[in-house]
């Protein structure tokens, strides 16, 4: 279930746009509770209270036997089974929220948000195409398909319509506001690996013009982000985009943002990397630990609390010290080795555990089994990295600057906080973005994308700089290179898919390095994202040949 979205009512063209959208949704509606600032009032019928548009404004009025009341409406919303208004009275400019409730839709619409997943899954699966049918009047259908297993490429929660609008091909795919974020995000990746595959299998009467995602109105922000920096001429498409209210059915075309209107917009700040030097105090304990194995152990400062060190053995935090002195030790989420206080009395059991750690987190670990030997692997792959950035050298036309790597910079989507792996840069000035996957991920072109147009904006607006990155470096006039690094054997099936799509404004790479990445890194293989050929069109060009 959609929450409310508020419209603003600010001029006569507003109000007399409001009015209309809410005699409608009131049409169907038999008597009306009267609820305001969530108190009941009365119920209400529709001959004792109407909408009207005066001087511009947006007016409620309602009466019964001792009460006649008038409301200016400011912002209006439709749920399912509900009007609700932010308005105000007389002189008064306080909002108050007034909701008219159609009790039996409302009490419909709450056993439907009460319903398991699966079932609000499937009444969005046949809603959709009525939804597209009502909003292009001239379409047909031709298949719709839900997950309702989960598919190649694409998880369960997707609803995928092909349909004609006139002339064209067209491909529809929707989700879900009851979806996690997570899968309203993906449904990007998953829309993108359809077109590619679609059009590749089909004559070209049959291929698809336009590909259009239909995603929640109030969800939608990182996609939106996405659109803006993603392309479909290599399969001859265009790529649109609808948000949709789900209580209503109403379908809304949204702009998608040019690369300098995106890149010049207002946005959360970066948490730029701080100095452990700087910012932790001086501690007997990190001394201590860091004797124990000096060449492997690393320390960083805590991202989340300020003037904490953390102690790591190949990405896996061992140990931490607080702002106060006070030091931690132990595995997160393993019994075997429960954090606890570190003092006098139990530093031997930190010796311990820092044997353990050498014996099994290494590359030939006694027991590959080992939970110390499994735990966080991209972690370990990116302190690895951390290590030795030069391992990538020969990718590109300049080498990685080994002085200048910094890891887990927090990065702001629009509806969630990530991290970015590693950002650098060559020789020759110019930023470089790493991101990294120990496993298979569909998701790794997009995840790359959220952080390179977030640190090409950073640069636009000189803030490494000011943030006291890469000192004493004048950094090139060019945007960042994205390197995107995985096993070679690693890598999602849908990443050429994706990857294809990325603007050819993005330098982008895929870098296959050797599977036994813990003795030593090598790179096996690397190409342009943008130009990886699918397997089909190798199969076309292997046929060509022999022809």
């Amino acid at each position: 279930m959609t929450e409310a979205v508020f419209q603003p009512v600010e001029n006569e063209t507003h109000a007399s746009e409001a009015r209309y959208a809410i005699e409608q949704a009131l049409l169907s509606a038999g008597s009306l509770e009267l609820w305001i600032d969530d108190q009941y009032v009365c119920a209400l019928s529709r001959a004792a209270s109407e909408f009207s548009v005066e001087w511009g404004k947006l007016i409620f009025s309602w009466w019964d036997e001792t009460h006649s009341q008038n409301w200016r409406v400011m912002n209006y919303a439709l749920t399912a089974g509900e009007v609700r208004l932010r308005a105000t009275r007389g002189w008064g400019h306080a909002l108050t929220t007034v909701v008219l409730r159609d009790q039996t839709a409302w009490q419909a619409a709450q056993a439907e948000r009460n319903a398991p997943l699966k079932v609000k899954r499937q009444s969005y699966a046949e809603a959709l195409p009525l939804w597209l049918t009502k909003h292009f009047p001239a379409a047909r259908i031709e298949r719709v398909m839900s997950g309702k297993r989960r598919q190649r490429h694409w998880a369960i929660g997707y609803v995928k319509v092909r349909m004609r609008i006139g002339a064209e091909n067209v491909l529809a795919i929707g989700v879900s506001a009851d979806e996690e974020q997570t899968v309203i995000d993906s449904v990007v990746a998953a829309g993108l690996v359809w077109l590619s595959e679609s059009n590749g299998v089909r004559q070209s009467v049959d291929r698809a013009q336009r590909l259009i995602f239909f995603v929640p109105e109030i969800r939608a922000a990182t996609i939106l982000e996405r659109l803006t920096f993603l392309t479909a001429k290599h399969s001859e498409a265009r790529i649109e985009c609808f948000t949709v209210n789900q209580a209503t059915g109403e379908l809304t075309p949204v702009t998608i943002a040019t690369q300098p209107e995106l890149l010049s917009a207002q946005s959360p700040a970066l948490q730029w990397p701080q100095s452990v030097e700087l910012t932790v105090p001086q501690s007997d304990w990190i001394e201590r630990i860091v004797s124990l194995a000096p060449e492997v152990i690393e320390l960083r400062a805590a991202t989340t609390r300020q003037g904490s060190a953390r102690l790591l053995w190949h990405g896996l935090e061992f140990a931490r010290v607080q702002p106060n002195g006070r030091a931690e030790f132990g595995i997160a989420g393993l019994a075997d080795f429960e954090r606890q206080h570190l003092t006098e009395m139990n530093f031997a059991a930190l010796q311990e555990l820092v044997a353990e750690l050498a014996e099994q987190r290494c590359a030939k670990p006694t027991d590959r089994r080992h939970p110390l030997y499994g735990l966080r692997p991209e972690a370990w792959l990116e302190s690895c990295l951390r290590r030795d950035i030069t391992a990538l050298n020969g990718v590109i036309d300049t080498a990685l600057d080994e002085r200048f790597v910094y890891s887990q910079i927090p990065a702001w989507q629009a509806e969630s906080r990530s991290v970015l792996d590693l950002l650098t840069v060559t020789r020759t000035g110019r930023l470089a973005i790493i991101e990294i996957k120990e496993s298979e991920d569909g998701q790794l072109p997009l995840q790359g994308l959220d952080y390179w147009w977030r640190i090409e904006q950073a640069r636009l607006r000189g803030e490494l700089a000011q943030h006291g990155l890469f000192p004493d470096l004048e950094l090139a006039d060019q945007s960042p290179l994205l390197l995107l690094v995985a096993p070679r054997l690693r890598f999602h099936r849908s990443f050429v898919g994706v990857a294809r799509c990325l603007s050819p404004d993005i330098e982008a790479f895929r870098i296959g390095i050797n599977t036994n990445w813990r003795e030593r890194i090598r790179v096996y293989s690397y190409d342009c994202a943008q130009t990886i050929k699918l397997d089909y069109e190798t199969e076309e060009t292997n046929e060509e040949a022999g022809e």
